[in-house]
């Protein structure tokens, strides 16, 4: 089972960029695993995002939510089925140069609200806001995830905050957590005695410094 929640992950992180997409979208960028390395954290590392004083929480804000909270962007979708994903895509403008922030769902882990299971952001020296992935209003920043760890920080703080990494692998820190959640009345509702919660937390590092990020958290069986 163990084995399964890692693949839906996975499989949940790639489907954001292995469409074919049109021009009028923007996409996500690709996730840098095909296998999710073995847990190796008992805490997950990351269980929100704060745009400003606004939390949007893993595997409960929904994508509607998130878009009439910060009143700008578009939801925007693609694929079928187990292949259908839908996101939130905003450019933030900072002293350091543009960001690309994207919110995630899965057309079926999402379930028909689209809740957000995570998120992925990267630097960005030449890409500019378009109407698919609209400027995050100034007063939604600064934007970080609720370790505090956010893109331009120094990777020895991730070290600091997470610890040893469960996979480094190249330029890339992966860590990865599962933890048990006994007791929790949401067991019923997946048919089962036992459900775990599930996250990571990606970081890709140049000259010491985080320029691509990926969050995310689900619950499963």
């Amino acid at each position: 089972m163990r084995t399964n929640i890692r693949i839906m992950l996975v499989a949940f992180l790639l489907m954001c960029c292995t469409q074919v997409y049109s021009a009028d979208i923007s996409p996500p960028p690709r996730f840098p695993l095909d296998v999710a390395p073995s847990p190796t954290l008992k805490t997950t590392p990351s269980t929100s995002l704060l745009l400003g004083s606004i939390p949007i929480v893993f595997d409960k804000t929904t994508l509607g939510e998130a878009m009439k909270q910060i009143k700008a962007g578009q939801i925007q979708h693609q694929g079928d089925a187990g292949d259908s994903i839908y996101w939130l895509c905003y450019s933030i403008r900072t002293p350091g140069g543009w960001e690309h922030l994207w919110l995630l769902s899965h057309g079926e882990m999402g379930g028909p609200e689209h809740v957000i299971l995570g998120i992925a952001a990267k630097t960005s020296s030449s890409a500019l806001p378009s109407t698919s992935c609209p400027i995050l209003p100034d007063h939604l920043r600064p934007v970080k995830l609720n370790s505090g760890l956010w893109l331009r920080a120094q990777t020895e703080e991730m070290r600091k905050e997470l610890g040893k990494p469960s996979l480094q692998q190249g330029q890339w820190l992966h860590y990865e957590s599962q933890r048990e959640l006994v007791g929790d009345p949401r067991a019923k509702d997946f048919r089962t005695d036992k459900i775990y919660e599930r996250g990571r937390i990606s970081a890709r590092a140049l000259n010491g410094k985080i320029v691509e990020i990926w969050a995310s958290k689900q619950t499963t069986d």
